[in-house]
């Protein structure tokens, strides 16, 4: 079986009010390979994270 951990990102924090960037280096750390990034602001028609998950996806990009 095959776990893949989700990123649930509102108002630009996970849900545990933790940084998406540090969260997402703690799952690469553990190795990691795939990532849901979870946009609750479109979701939910509040916002949008559109910027910073362009960032996470990039810095990520950079990193492999």
């Amino acid at each position: 079986m095959r776990l893949l951990p989700a990123v649930d990102i509102k108002n630009g924090v996970t849900l545990n009010l933790t940084d998406p960037a540090n969260l997402i280096k703690k799952y690469v750390e553990a190795g990691v390979n795939f990532i849901h990034l979870v946009d609750l602001d479109r979701a939910y028609s509040t916002g949008n994270n559109d910027q910073l998950i362009s960032e996470l996806i990039a810095s990520r990009s950079r990193n492999d």
